[in-house]
């Protein structure tokens, strides 16, 4: 199975799920405030970078949020890309410190 991806997030951990979801024939965009991180990701016809969240969740299959430890902003972010997704896109949350109930709370 194919589709695309947004990757929230383009620090080590964001980069590494783009570089994964492209290893896996997915199309990919990515957001992050500060446009230089993820500089090191290669571009091509199945990898771009969005300027705002919106741009990078519309259209996504799915939707993997890689952001800092920071409980409030992975809130705040994730609701705002359920808002702005389609009604199936899957919308996951890569933190190895919260876990589902906690950012759900």
């Amino acid at each position: 199975m194919t589709g695309r991806a947004a990757i929230l997030g383009l620090g080590s951990r964001g980069s590494r799920w783009v570089e994964t979801c492209l290893a896996a024939g997915w199309d990919v965009a990515g957001f992050d405030p500060d446009d230089r991180t993820g500089d090191d990701l290669i571009g091509g016809a199945s990898w771009h970078r969005e300027s705002t969240i919106s741009g990078a969740v519309r259209d996504a299959d799915w939707v993997i949020c890689c952001l800092p430890e920071r409980l409030e902003l992975i809130r705040t972010v994730v609701q705002r890309a359920q808002a702005l997704a389609g009604r199936n896109t899957v919308i996951a949350v890569a933190s190895p410190t919260f876990d589902v109930d906690t950012v759900q709370g």
